[in-house]
């Protein structure tokens, strides 16, 4: 693990998973997180309590990387920091970087000012597969000839709605529906702290 990696942390006695980023280590003793962002899940710091057990998953080289831990202690003076134990133990889940993970995830995609009401069948870091009713043919077509746009959604758990700028990068219609393959191109701080959250918890 390098500083900065981003860490998908499930503490025990807590459905939602955190995401949060490592700051430091001493190799062997403790890790040193930053604290998540715990209200955007409805949460308060009280979980990290002392001995909690936490199973951490990231990714380093295109694979998914896994161990439990203990939480130390909590620090919230100048900042707020979590310590856990030093792993002894790691697990190697062999995924992809940009795998997508299967999903049904309402969403909105906005294009020249008007919103595609449709699903995110499958998303990744990079990018994700939308569908839309067939009536929403007109407006994926301007996609094509513009080939920008702004996907709209929200994943399970977290009140945070996510906004991304992205480009379509294909197009199938069929009688049912449409279908375009969209590419994110910019994301901040948060945004990719809690995709990549989701997704480590679902690979």
């Amino acid at each position: 693990m390098n500083i900065g990696t981003l860490l998908g942390i499930q503490v025990k006695g807590v459905g939602a998973q955190l995401t949060t980023e490592l700051v430091g280590m001493e190799e062997g003793k403790y890790l040193i997180l930053k604290m998540p962002p715990l209200s955007e899940l409805g949460l308060t710091a009280s979980i990290l309590y002392r001995g909690n057990e936490s199973t951490v998953k990231y990714r380093h080289k295109g694979t998914v990387f896994g161990f439990s831990s203990h939480i130390l202690g909590v620090t919230t003076d100048p900042v707020q920091l979590i310590f856990l134990d030093y792993p002894t133990k790691f697990e190697n889940f062999g995924l992809r970087r940009n795998e997508r993970v299967a999903c049904n995830l309402p969403a909105q995609v906005k294009v020249s000012g008007n919103l595609i009401e449709g699903a995110i069948t499958d998303i990744s870091n990079s990018g994700c597969h939308f569908v839309a009713k067939t009536s929403k043919i007109a407006y994926c077509i301007k996609s094509v000839e513009k080939n920008e746009l702004v996907t709209i959604f929200k994943l399970p758990g977290v009140k945070k709605e996510l906004t991304i700028p992205s480009i379509q990068k294909n197009i199938s219609i069929n009688e049912s529906d449409t279908g375009i393959g969209i590419e994110f191109i910019t994301m901040d701080i948060d945004t990719k702290a809690i995709l990549s959250g989701f997704l480590l918890k679902n690979e």
